[in-house]
């Protein structure tokens, strides 16, 4: 939401970041995800805003912005800048995308989060094995 081109949504975002640290509950700033139920989400909405029920929210703050000051935060409402202080980060790198294969290969194959915990070892010993080669000429087919 602070990152949302319509200035009233970067608004509304940024008092809730606000409101989740100035809540008395401290166990409530903790972000946790849960699936949520199909009473929860309204999938008739007409933008994102509108899609789960605001009175049922249970207040969180992501890490995306625990860097943030409640001053900078509160400056950012008053003058309505977009979220420029919001950190790029790539989501394309081979990286990210080697982990969606394995997370894809791990959903084929195994069920349950211990198996899918030992898929992931056992894939990263056996590319261990593998040699590495890090410029053309280290590979040398006999």
């Amino acid at each position: 939401m602070i990152d949302d081109d319509r200035l009233e949504i970067r608004t509304l975002g940024s008092r809730r970041i606000l409101k989740v640290r100035n809540s008395p509950n401290p166990s409530r700033k903790i972000c946790t995800f849960t699936v949520p139920t199909e009473s929860y989400i309204s999938l008739d909405a007409d933008g994102y805003i509108d899609m789960f029920e605001w009175p049922t929210w249970v207040p969180s703050e992501l890490p995306l912005t625990k860097h943030l000051t409640n001053d900078r935060i509160a400056e950012r409402i008053k003058t309505g800048e977009p979220a420029d202080f919001v950190e790029e980060f790539p989501c394309h790198t081979q990286a990210v995308e080697r982990a969606v294969k394995m997370v894809t290969e791990a959903a084929a194959s195994v069920c349950g989060e211990d198996a899918r915990h030992g898929f992931f070892l056992a894939m990263v010993e056996s590319m261990k094995e593998i040699p590495e080669f890090q410029k053309k000429s280290d590979f040398v087919v006999k």
